[in-house]
C-alpha cells in the first residue's frame, strides 16, 4: 500500500497522520511506504517557473536565488532572523503564482483555492475527479508519482490522508489516467474508503 500526503499543506509541518497509519499497518504486518507528495508537489511547481515567467523584477530575483532561496529555508539558522525567512517565503511563494494559471487558481506554501471548483462542495469534487488534467498538480503526480506500467505485477493499493488538504487535489491524484490503475485500489479520506472494482473499508 501507497500512502499519499496529497497537496496542498504547510510544508513545515510533516504529516504525522498519515506516518502514525503506516506504524500502525506495519505493526500488523500490512506492507506499505509514505510519501509526501505535498512537499515534492510545491517544489515542482517552483522548479517548473522559467524565463518566460518572469516579466518583472520581483520574479526575475525570485528565479535567480530559487537555488539560494530553498536551500536557505532548509538551514535551521534562517529561522533566527524572521524578516529574511518572510522575504524567502514571499520570493517561493511568487515563483508558485507564476506556475499556473492565475485567473483560476491561488496557490501558496499553505494554501489553495480554485475560483471553478469548491472544496467543500460534492459535486465539484466529482468534478475534479472528471476534469483531474486541468489540476495545476496533474503534471507533476504523471510524472513523479506515477507508477510504471504495473500490468505484470501485483496490485497496489492507494491511500490518501485528506481531511486538512483540498479536495480536488486528491480527488486529481486518485484519477489521473485510470486506464493505468484498472488494477489498483484507490482509498480516500480519513477513513480511507477504498473504491475501484467493489467498495471496501480499511
Amino acid at each position: 500500500m501507497l500512502l499519499i500526503f496529497p497537496p496542498v499543506a504547510k510544508p513545515c509541518e510533516p504529516p504525522a497522520g498519515v506516518a502514525l497509519l503506516a506504524s500502525a499497518l506495519k505493526s500488523n504486518a500490512v506492507d506499505c511506504r509514505v510519501y509526501d507528495a505535498n512537499a515534492d508537489g510545491l517544489l515542482y511547481l517552483i522548479n517548473s517557473v522559467t524565463e518566460v515567467h518572469a516579466q518583472d523584477s520581483w520574479t526575475r530575483r525570485a528565479l535567480k536565488h530559487r537555488a539560494e532561496i530553498i536551500r536557505d529555508l532548509q538551514d535551521p539558522k534562517l529561522y533566527t532572523n524572521m524578516d529574511r525567512y518572510h522575504q524567502r517565503v514571499y520570493d517561493l511563494n511568487r515563483l508558485l503564482t507564476m506556475s499556473y494559471d492565475r485567473n483560476r487558481f491561488r496557490i501558496t506554501l499553505s494554501d489553495y483555492s480554485d475560483n471553478k471548483l469548491s472544496s467543500v462542495d460534492s459535486g465539484d469534487l466529482l468534478r475534479s475527479a472528471v476534469e483531474f488534467k486541468e489540476n495545476p498538480f496533474y503534471t507533476f503526480f504523471e510524472e513523479r508519482v506515477r507508477p510504471p506500467d504495473r500490468s505484470l505485477g501485483p496490485p497496489m493499493d492507494w491511500g490518501f490522508n485528506v481531511l486538512s488538504q483540498p479536495g480536488p487535489c486528491q480527488f486529481c491524484f486518485g484519477r489521473v489516467d485510470p486506464g493505468k490503475f484498472c488494477r489498483q485500489k484507490t482509498g480516500h479520506g480519513g477513513r480511507f474508503d477504498l473504491f475501484m472494482d467493489e467498495p471496501a473499508r480499511v
